[in-house]
């Protein structure tokens, strides 16, 4: 099943942060489980989510009183059964399963007894990556990378009412699970994990890859870190040391350079550095006796990461590697800063740029100085082709150098004004 493309349409301004709205959550796809089927098993298998997009400027619920801000973020693909107060929950399985490019959030999985998750890739999509709320989690070579931060309407610490879900991996359960193989690959939002688990003993990520990820705090508990500690890791590969065992840190995964992430080079220190335990190796190629089934490499201990594991041998690497669909000429990718006109102008300009989804933009103008003359746009824009006009009397002829920034992308072109 491949769902792409669909455009959710909400005409309401979220940019008053005074008024009480309801967000639009912008899903491709919503599904409810009824109650009376919620105790079956549902299988997801083989589906991709791409492209689906909600080109408001803002769209969460948000107020300027944070007692009564739900701090909603939409997700593309929602699978719901019901709450965790119920007892009549089923359990969602979860297998080759594609989430990206979508600008409101990635896939969310609320309140099954368990959700088992294997082979899932959850990509470039925007504020939020993969949240999980379920009794137990048992999730096997998982990719969550590209997840892109959008403005935040309150900052850190939020209260127990309002964490946060900018969140690359959500993990909210009660009775533990298992989290293996699991790459975490240049998500930029606030938190790399939100947790909210009252597992005993501690939730523990094993043979791991976390790596170029950018968010302001590795976790976002919901109420008290004593209560709520983060994971414990082990035999896990990160940018930054974290409590556990046999983890490396302040090296290089060393993906392979034809293939990309998450795939290994031979070279990689993440190959055969998981949990030496055999209960964590990878398959054994049986053309090969003691060494490990494509796309694990090396022997048969564990692989950090994505491709290794007991598992690994089940991912279908041709779905994987689908190409990525051709750009769509209609819309944007990312942002454009486009080509000024006319130039030389005199007296105005109109500086033309194109975003792809609602974006925090900056538009400035700068001398050859380095110094700032002008700021044309410093807020949310919403998707689409906009443009701005310059032009002063109290500027002197020359070049002078215009930039549009988002995040931590930028392009420039020059303008040439003559008097």
């Amino acid at each position: 099943m491949i769902i792409q493309d669909n455009l959710v349409l909400d005409h309401d301004d979220y940019t008053n942060n005074d008024i009480r709205r309801d967000a639009n959550l912008g899903r491709a796809v919503h599904m409810e489980i009824e109650r009376a089927y919620r105790r079956k098993k549902v299988v997801v298998e083989d589906c991709i989510f791409r492209r689906n997009r909600q080109p408001n400027s803002a769209p969460e619920e948000h107020t300027s009183d944070p007692e009564i801000d739900g701090r909603m973020v939409g997700s593309s693909v929602s699978f719901l059964f019901g709450d965790r107060n119920e007892t009549n929950r089923g359990k969602l399985w979860l297998k080759n399963v594609l989430v990206e490019d979508n600008d409101d959030g990635g896939l969310d999985v609320i309140a099954p007894v368990s959700l088992n998750a294997q082979n899932v890739v959850v990509r470039n999509n925007g504020r939020m990556g993969f949240l999980c709320s379920s009794d137990t989690l048992n999730l096997t070579n998982i990719l969550v990378s590209g997840t892109e931060r959008w403005e935040s309407h309150y900052t850190y610490p939020y209260s127990d009412m309002h964490p946060s879900y900018q969140t690359a991996l959500g993990l909210e359960l009660g009775y533990g699970g298992t989290i293996r193989n699991l790459s975490l690959l240049d998500n930029d939002t606030e938190f790399l994990f939100s947790t909210n688990s009252s597992s005993r003993p501690r939730l523990q990520i094993h043979n791991s890859i976390l790596w170029g990820n950018t968010c302001r705090y590795l976790t976002n508990p919901m109420w008290d870190l004593q209560e709520f500690p983060p994971p414990l890791f082990r035999y896990t590969l990160m940018d930054e040391n974290q409590v556990g065992e046999g983890n490396l840190y302040n090296l290089s995964p060393q993906f392979d350079a034809q293939l990309g992430p998450p795939y290994l080079s031979p070279t990689s220190p993440c190959i055969d550095s998981g949990d030496p335990n055999v209960a964590w190796n990878d398959v054994e190629n049986p053309a090969n006796p003691g060494f490990a089934l494509w796309p694990a490499l090396g022997t048969l201990r564990n692989d950090m990461g994505y491709t290794g594991g007991p598992q690994a041998t089940e991912i279908d690497t041709s779905w994987v590697g689908l190409q990525r669909p051709k750009p769509n000429p209609a819309r944007p990718e990312g942002f454009t800063l486009g080509n000024p006109y006319p130039n030389p102008f005199n007296p105005v300009t109109l500086i033309p740029f194109s975003l792809d989804r609602p974006r925090h933009v900056r538009l400035s103008v700068h001398n050859l100085l380095g110094q700032e003359v002008a700021v044309l746009v410093d807020n949310i824009v919403p998707a689409g082709t906009h443009a701005a006009q310059f032009g002063t009397k109290q500027l002197a002829s020359g070049t002078y150098l215009v930039t549009l920034e988002s995040g931590a992308r930028s392009e420039s072109r020059t303008i040439t004004l003559l008097r």
